[in-house]
């Protein structure tokens, strides 16, 4: 699942929810 389609529905679940997918992405790459 490509990350952009993962960002994409978080914001519309959740548009306040915008730093949570940003911060999974970025833990993801760091792990």
């Amino acid at each position: 699942m490509p990350a952009g389609s993962m960002l994409a529905g978080m914001r519309e679940i959740d548009p306040g929810a915008d730093v949570a997918p940003l911060d999974c992405s970025k833990v993801s790459k760091d792990d």
